[in-house]
């Protein structure tokens, strides 16, 4: 079969272009073999159409500009993390709820009353726990109290040891604030936009008061609202008393909140 490529259209035989260049510079030599067969075919091959690259750009356009906007989106996300820092008001809130499941229903005598250590407002929540980060015994009872001051922009905490036959201490402890002088860097601050304690009675879920007026009995239910970056607004619903129940002396809270039967 003399060496060329078949014509599709009319079936002749047709001499490839590398037999022609090697015929002309080796006259009367055997050059048609397999290997110039492959070569002509690869030359006489057709090469992409128009449409293929047009198609092949968009596709290839299409990736790039995914590849884009999530490299985009990564670096945003990243820059966010990085201008942000970590906020400790998660281990803080859950402290507040440990201290608050274990409070301390002793009463003192407060302002010539009996009444138990629980002082509270919209700004600052003073109570006693049995619940102590600082005392070497974790269980020995404190005195917690805790104060979100807006201009800073921080809540406030400061324990002192549950004394119930120094009460002066724990009159003037009620009504600390943090300060800049000596006696009242005791403070340990964290960083919060807002905050807010509300209270209700047990069983109360309609009604909550920003200022606890309990005359000798403790809320039911105290809720915590904060913002720790300005933006997103948190609440968490916390029970007084509730770990582990304790009775108050007998007698001494007529009325209160304190006694719960079980």
């Amino acid at each position: 079969m003399p060496m060329g490529v078949r014509d599709s259209v009319d079936g002749t035989v047709r001499e490839s272009r590398v037999c022609r260049v090697m015929r002309q510079h080796a006259p009367g030599r055997a050059v048609c073999g397999a290997a110039s067969r492959r070569i002509a075919l690869c030359l006489e091959s057709k090469g992409f159409t128009l449409v293929e690259l047009v198609i092949a750009t968009l596709i290839s356009s299409l990736v790039m500009g995914i590849i884009s906007v999530a490299l985009g989106f990564s670096l945003r996300i990243w820059e966010r993390q990085q201008h942000q820092a970590p906020s400790d008001m998660p281990a803080v809130i859950d402290l507040l709820k440990w201290q608050l499941a274990t409070f301390e229903p002793q009463p003192v005598r407060i302002d010539q009353e009996l009444v138990p250590v629980f002082k509270a407002d919209a700004r600052s929540l003073t109570f006693a726990t049995a619940h102590s980060v600082k005392a070497i015994t974790r269980g020995a009872p404190v005195v917690a109290r805790y104060v979100f001051v807006p201009r800073d922009k921080a809540l406030y905490y400061a324990e002192i040891p549950f004394d119930p036959y120094n009460t002066e201490i724990i009159e003037e402890f009620m009504k600390f604030m943090p300060g800049k002088d000596k006696k009242r860097r005791g403070f340990f601050s964290t960083a919060v936009a807002e905050m807010t304690f509300s209270y209700a009675d047990s069983g109360e879920t309609e009604s909550f008061e920003e200022n606890w007026q309990g005359d000798g009995a403790i809320p039911g239910v105290v809720v915590v609202t904060w913002t720790p970056d300005g933006r997103d607004r948190m609440a968490a619903a916390m029970v007084p008393n509730a770990l582990f129940p304790k009775r108050t002396q007998e007698g001494a809270f007529e009325d209160s909140g304190l006694g719960r039967r079980q």
